[in-house]
């Protein structure tokens, strides 16, 4: 049924890095595209070998609070966060 836990796995990510300390009002960046090396590979169109690409499905401002980032759902925000 559609693309799986996707979206679902955003409040999960949220709630491990407020465990760490991260406040609700904290920002984010959410760039159209996010890359990072030893998280995996693939994801967005020509992402290079070893590497997790993520891009957003929509369009995003640059920075946003984490309330806003939960009502918004931009990929790239929540892949920046893991890569934290």
């Amino acid at each position: 049924v559609g693309n799986g836990a996707g979206s679902v796995f955003k409040v999960f990510t949220t709630a491990a890095a407020m465990e760490m300390g991260m406040g609700i009002s904290a920002q984010l960046d959410a760039p159209s595209r996010f890359e990072a090396k030893g998280l995996g590979s693939g994801g967005a169109r020509g992402c290079p070998p070893a590497t997790w690409c993520v891009q957003n499905a929509g369009n995003y401002r640059g920075s946003m609070s984490v309330t806003d980032a939960l009502a918004t759902s931009p990929n790239t925000a929540f892949a920046k966060l893991i890569a934290q």
